[in-house]
């Protein structure tokens, strides 16, 4: 996954250069917009879908949500979860793919709990296992920010997905995936 954009104009200035990279290398891609807590989600649904290409064999959308503490009382939490309601709207409309939520454990627990249950979830957590309010399944864990890979100079975050083989080609599969 690659951060494509950021709030309601942000866009990363490699995200074209890396993606297109990415899949020459063979690598199933797929672009991340981080949220910005004071930004309608219109607007920034409407940067994500201006940068990101709608590509049948791309992952789903991803969608940060965590605290920005600049704009941390733009919204009640009513008023946000009505604003992120819309930008998920819009990204599977266009993408024809349900979205995903990246979220820190707090976020999650303090405005998303009990909400958007059918959205797959990918939990930043570096303590351990992901352990979240009313305990909702996860499909994705960041457990590092700190990970190295050969080829790359800088710290990276790993992930795992939460399943077998199995799973993940079934999760593929559901999103109109072929694995090559």
């Amino acid at each position: 996954y690659l951060k494509a954009t950021e709030g309601g104009d942000f866009k990363d200035t490699k995200f074209q250069e890396n993606w297109l990279k990415a899949r020459e290398h063979g690598f199933l891609v797929g672009a991340y917009h981080f949220y910005r807590l004071c930004r309608d989600g219109q607007i920034q649904a409407q940067n994500y879908i201006d940068s990101v290409p709608n590509k049948p064999d791309a992952l789903p959308p991803v969608i940060d949500l965590e605290y920005d503490s600049n704009c941390i009382n733009t919204y009640s939490k009513e008023q946000l979860l009505a604003e992120i309601q819309i930008m998920h709207d819009q990204l599977k409309q266009h993408y024809g793919k349900q979205p995903i939520f990246y979220i820190s454990k707090s976020f999650y627990n303090i405005v998303l709990a009990g909400q958007f249950q059918n959205v797959p979830l990918w939990v930043r957590e570096y303590e351990s296992q992901p352990k979240l309010k009313n305990d909702p399944k996860w499909t994705f864990w960041q457990h590092t920010n700190q990970g190295k890979l050969k080829g790359i100079s800088t710290a990276v975050d790993l992930n795992v997905f939460f399943g077998n083989e199995k799973q993940w080609l079934d999760f593929l599969a559901q999103n109109k995936i072929n694995q090559k």
